[in-house]
């Protein structure tokens, strides 16, 4: 008997103390394809050590959070990462919905085409030059 009610004493003591803690659900989709999900994507809670992923359906949820202002990084590789204010309050669900988008590369067509070229030119002179030889 004695351990019952020790038992239930700490299971209610339990209950209790993360009654005060918060949610944060949300939803991750790709704004280049229609918004369609992105599954796999990384949800990190920064300055923690809390990272989750989306499911399937881009859908993800953090529980036990702390009440605070916190700044979640969204990633996905390919994609453009993102940083989201959210603010968590005690006993109720913070929603985030966000889209990310494929990262761009500055490339400048004439550059490569023209350092190609250059390399090609020296290399067919140093074939010619040893031809000679």
């Amino acid at each position: 008997m004695k351990y019952f009610l020790l038992l239930s004493t700490l299971l209610f003591s339990a209950v209790l103390s993360s009654q005060d803690l918060g949610t944060i659900k949300g939803h991750i989709a790709d704004c280049e394809v229609n918004n369609e999900p992105l599954m796999m994507a990384s949800i990190h809670i920064k300055g923690s050590s809390t990272v989750v992923q989306s499911n399937l359906h881009g859908n993800f949820e953090i529980t036990g959070v702390t009440p605070g202002n916190y700044i979640l990084t969204v990633s996905f590789a390919g994609y453009d990462s993102k940083e989201i204010p959210v603010e968590v309050k005690e006993n109720t669900v913070s929603d985030v919905v966000t889209d990310l988008a494929a990262k761009t590369l500055d490339i400048d067509i004439a550059d490569l085409l023209s350092e190609k070229n250059n390399s090609s030119q020296e290399l067919f002179a140093k074939e010619e030059k040893e031809d000679k030889e």
